[in-house]
């Protein structure tokens, strides 16, 4: 049991930063073994365990790297996280840019959606639905439950478990897939597939609940089954049978929509912005510019259109990736006055007037939004941008210190703050922020180097030094440990 309670999490983390792919699936499907696991790993070797596997996916992913859209993931994850039976659960959402119809579940609660998905949805309650579904995957510890389940195997099949199950996460074939099917005899494989079944029918249940409790709509989540059915047959020639880990079904289908008929029929408010993004992603799933301002130009005239409000911002980027300014920005300012603290209108027409070597007006826009809604973090980071590119590098970094507080967990922001501080002549804070920037980021011995770099500036006051030296003190304990778990592999 010793030799399992020391293997598992290796094989487990070992697997992840060699599988190929991510996901094709909707979610991570896995066991359901009941409480035991919570003993199986500590919440701190999760929390490296799921930032290791969104380090290792976004060296072959593109993730979404604008804060407006991220935050709208964000808010979208949090209100349905707020709803479910563990409220109080970390969890950080991601977008990924790419065309599959995907979202995953993956250690310490990181979730990801791709832009495929949001794309084939068709209302935001459709997106919420698979947002709640995985969150109900998380909630219900299915991944950490394999782990217990492994337990109980002998040392081939445990790994032989895992690696199926990882690779049916991935999504991946080749090699380590071929590897799994054959150490896995087939009755591991169906006895595997029930309890796939079973928490994709728990997700399902559970997520519905968490669906309505947030002010979605229910139906969604049997509407976008049947419309995920049909585009996950481009997949299905690639993946093994045996390790597909979201079977959507007719009798899935049909249970969901029984479940949501019990709820009385109403409308749903839609939020915006979720259109908002998907014209964004849709202006950037075009091949060139001039495609995407034929395509917006054309469907506006024809009135073939989800939301006029987010087609027209969707036809102003357009016109702005092709550099058409002129023709953009009555567009985006009509917009903005309407609506003044949309942050999406704000931070697009900022960016226009950037772009137009207006860097004073841009940061005007930006400016007035703050004082609109002071604790929104895209326009914060927005200004900040602006404000460095102005020269204006201590205000740049003020900004960046306030929202740094606030979210402790994003290494980007601590990126940022780093380099406004270098350039306001401040190098041993540069370097202590560059260090949380590595820390956050899972590289250990760069943040232990950033922080005695820090140590050895000459300007270093006496508080800064004994809070560095501590917090040096705390990451080289920590390093340590880890580097003792490699040694033991």
């Amino acid at each position: 049991m010793h030799l399992f309670n020391t293997l598992v999490p290796r094989l487990f983390l070992s697997l992840l930063l060699l599988l190929p792919y991510p996901a094709y699936s909707l979610d991570i499907a896995l066991p359901d073994m009941g409480d035991p696991s919570d003993n199986l790993i500590t919440p701190a070797a999760e929390k490296r365990l799921g930032r290791a596997f969104i380090r290792n996916l976004k060296n072959r992913e593109r993730f979404v790297n604008e804060p407006v859209y991220e935050d709208y993931i964000e808010s979208l994850g949090r209100r349905i996280a707020a709803n479910s039976d563990n409220p109080g659960r970390h969890y950080r959402f991601h977008l990924i840019e790419n065309s599959r119809v995907n979202a995953f579940a993956a250690p310490d609660g990181q979730i990801g959606i791709y832009s495929g998905l949001v794309l084939t949805s068709e209302s935001e309650s459709e997106l919420a639905a698979v947002v709640a579904h995985e969150i109900a995957h998380v909630t219900q510890k299915h991944l950490m439950r394999t782990f217990y389940r492994a337990q109980q195997m002998s040392l081939p099949a445990a790994a032989a478990l895992l690696a199926a199950v990882l690779v049916g996460v991935s999504g991946g074939g080749g090699q380590i897939g071929g590897a799994a099917i054959s150490g896995i005899q087939a009755g591991m494989l169906q006895d595997r597939i029930n309890y796939t079944r079973h928490n994709e029918k728990e997700a399902d249940r559970l997520g519905m609940g968490f669906l309505v409790k947030s002010k979605f709509d229910p139906r969604a989540m049997p509407a976008f089954f049947g419309r995920m059915a049909k585009a996950n047959q481009a997949y299905s020639s690639r993946l093994p049978e045996l390790l597909r880990t979201h079977p959507v079904t007719t009798n899935r289908i049909s249970d969901s929509l029984g479940r949501a008929s019990k709820y009385p029929y109403r409308q749903y408010k839609e939020n915006l912005r979720y259109h908002l993004l998907r014209s964004w992603l849709r202006v950037r799933s075009f091949s060139r510019p001039s495609k995407a301002v034929t395509h917006f130009k054309s469907t506006l005239k024809q009135g073939r259109y989800r939301n006029k409000e987010a087609h027209q911002f969707g036809y102003a980027l357009a016109l702005k990736q092709k550099r058409l300014y002129g023709e953009a920005r009555p567009i985006l300012a009509k917009l903005l006055a309407k609506r003044p603290r949309m942050a999406e209108y704000r931070i697009t027409l900022a960016e226009l007037d950037a772009a137009r070597g207006k860097t004073g007006q841009a940061l005007k826009t930006i400016s007035a939004g703050r004082k609109l809604s002071p604790r929104n973090k895209p326009l914060a980071l927005k200004q900040a941008e602006l404000y460095q590119k102005s020269g204006k590098h201590k205000a740049a970094a003020k900004v960046l210190f306030r929202f740094s507080k606030r979210h402790s967990d994003d290494s980007r922001i601590f990126a940022k703050l780093s380099r406004a501080e270098a350039k306001s002549g401040k190098r041993a804070n540069a370097h202590a922020s560059m260090a949380e920037h590595y820390y956050i980021e899972g590289q250990l011995k760069a943040a232990i180097q950033q922080l005695e770099t820090a140590l050895r500036q000459r300007s270093i006051t006496d508080f800064q030094s004994a809070k560095y030296a501590a917090r040096l003190k705390s990451i080289k304990q920590e390093y340590v440990e880890l580097e003792k778990l490699r040694k033991k592999r």
